[in-house]
C-alpha cells in the first residue's frame, strides 16, 4: 500500500531513500531515477520514497502562473510514481517559506530531519533549494561531510536525445503522441467533466461528449486524433477534435476536447471521462457550411474507425 503524504506535517521520521524530482509525465528518466533507488534501498534496508510538488496555489518555482505546462494531473503522477515502485509520495506545496530555504537547508532540515533520508537521489540535472542553487555537484560535496548520501543518476537516451519533460512537451504540441508515449511509457490523457454544448454535432448525426481543456495541462496540437475515451470502468473507441470549433462556435475562443464514441448511446452530460490519445489525424480546419463540416466528419469517423477496427 503506498503512503501518501500532503505536506510535511506530522510525518515520523524512518530511515528512507528519496527520490526528488517534479516528475512531470513520470516517463523513462524518471523511471530510471526511482528504480535505481528502489534498488539501492533494497541493499540498505530503506523505504524508497519520492519528493516531488504540489501546484495547488496555482503558481511554480518561478511564482508564476503554472498555465497550459503539466504533462499530468497530480492524480496521475500521484498513480504512476507509485507504479514505479516507491512505498511513500511526500507531496509539496510551494509555498514561499519552502521556496526560500537554501540548499543545505533543505537537505538539513527537510531531507535528514523531517524525513529521515539516509540516500538522496536526484537526476544529474536535478535542482533544489533556493533559486534552484543547488544541484548535482553540491549534493555530492555535502554528502561528504553529512550522513546523507547521494545518488547521481544520468541521463536516459532515446532516439539519440535525452529523455525529458521539455521534450515531451514539444512532440505534444507537434501532436507526435506515438513517440510521447514511447518516451513516458504510457498514452498521454486528458480529463474532465462533460459539459452542455451547441448540440451542433448531434444535429448532424455525430453527438460528441464535450469537455474543456485543463488550464494547467500541456497544449497539444489542435486538430482530430485516435483516441480512447473511459467512462464507468470501460473504455470506448472515439475520435476525437482538439480546438475551438472555428465552423461552429465562431469568435469563440475556449479550447475543447469534443469526442464522438463508435457505438455508444449513453448520456454523458455531467459525467468525468478521460481521453487517451494515441495517434494525430489531421489539423484543425474551418469550414463555410454545416454540410462541408459533416462530410469531413464522416470522412474523419470513417478512417478512424478502421484504425480502431470496430
Amino acid at each position: 500500500m503506498i503512503r501518501i503524504f500532503r505536506g510535511l506535517e506530522g510525518i515520523k521520521k524512518e530511515r528512507r531513500g528519496i527520490a526528488l524530482g517534479v516528475f512531470d509525465g513520470v516517463h523513462r528518466g524518471h523511471q530510471a531515477l526511482i528504480h535505481a533507488l528502489i534498488e539501492a534501498c533494497e541493499k540498505d534496508g530503506l523505504i524508497p520514497a519520492a519528493l516531488t510538488f504540489s501546484y495547488e496555489t496555482g503558481f511554480g518555482f518561478d511564482r508564476k502562473p503554472v498555465g497550459h505546462t503539466l504533462i499530468m494531473s497530480e492524480e496521475d503522477r500521484l498513480k504512476a510514481l507509485g507504479e514505479a515502485g516507491v512505498r511513500e509520495i511526500f507531496l509539496v506545496p510551494l509555498t514561499d517559506d519552502f521556496l526560500h530555504l537554501s540548499p543545505s537547508g533543505f537537505l538539513r532540515l527537510i531531507v535528514e530531519n523531517r524525513l529521515g533520508g539516509q540516500l538522496l537521489a536526484i537526476g544529474q540535472d536535478g535542482h533544489f533549494g533556493w533559486h534552484g542553487k543547488g544541484d548535482a555537484r553540491f549534493l555530492k560535496t555535502y554528502s561528504s561531510t553529512h550522513p546523507l548520501r547521494s545518488l547521481v543518476v544520468g541521463d536516459v537516451m532515446w532516439e539519440g536525445d535525452k529523455v525529458s519533460s521539455t521534450r515531451i512537451r514539444g512532440l505534444l504540441a507537434k501532436g507526435e503522441m506515438e513517440q510521447v508515449s514511447a518516451l513516458m511509457t504510457r498514452p498521454f490523457r486528458l480529463s474532465g467533466t462533460v459539459i452542455s454544448g451547441r448540440r451542433i454535432g448531434s444535429s448532424i448525426g455525430f453527438p460528441t461528449a464535450n469537455i474543456r481543456y485543463p488550464a494547467t495541462a500541456a497544449l497539444i496540437r489542435r486538430g482530430v486524433y485516435v483516441t480512447r475515451v473511459r467512462y464507468g470502468g470501460a473504455d470506448f473507441p472515439a475520435v476525437t477534435s482538439v480546438g475551438v470549433a472555428p465552423s461552429v462556435h465562431g469568435g469563440q475562443r475556449e479550447l475543447l476536447i469534443e469526442s464522438y464514441l463508435y457505438d455508444f448511446d449513453q448520456d454523458l452530460y455531467g459525467r468525468e471521462v478521460e481521453v487517451t490519445f494515441l495517434s494525430f489525424v489531421r489539423d484543425e480546419r474551418r469550414f463555410d457550411s454545416l454540410e462541408e463540416l459533416k462530410a469531413q466528419m464522416t470522412r474523419d469517423i470513417e478512417g478512424v474507425r478502421a484504425r480502431h477496427a470496430v
